[in-house]
């Protein structure tokens, strides 16, 4: 069984996936300490408790996570739905990705 597989297999409260979760709590927990520690860190913990930096890094994150959400989503579409093959799914979503790639020229352009 994959990795990736064990929340829905075994369910989200089985020992193995509940331990995937403590160690990933864990690493961010010693990654936050590190840093904390650090005498130049790559991310200083402490920018999070300023109001926009935080703000801004929250809609970043769920605006990615939307966008990826929304190729997954419309890539399943294209392939179960619609009967296209993987490639041509691809190439249908060509145009949003050249969107996406060429929106931070649009104030030029």
């Amino acid at each position: 069984m994959r990795w990736c597989s064990r929340g829905p297999a075994l369910g989200w409260g089985a020992l193995p996936v509940m331990a995937a979760f403590a160690v990933g709590a864990l690493a961010l927990v010693g990654f936050v300490l590190w840093e904390l520690r650090s005498e130049r860190p790559m991310l200083d913990p402490r920018l999070f408790l300023v109001g926009p930096f935080s703000a801004g890094a929250l809609s970043m994150t769920m605006s990615h996570a939307a966008v990826f959400g929304l190729f997954f989503v419309a890539l399943q579409y294209l392939q179960q739905i619609m009967g296209y093959s993987p490639l041509v799914s691809g190439l249908a979503v060509l145009p949003m990705v050249a969107a996406f790639v060429l929106s931070p020229a649009s104030n030029h352009l």
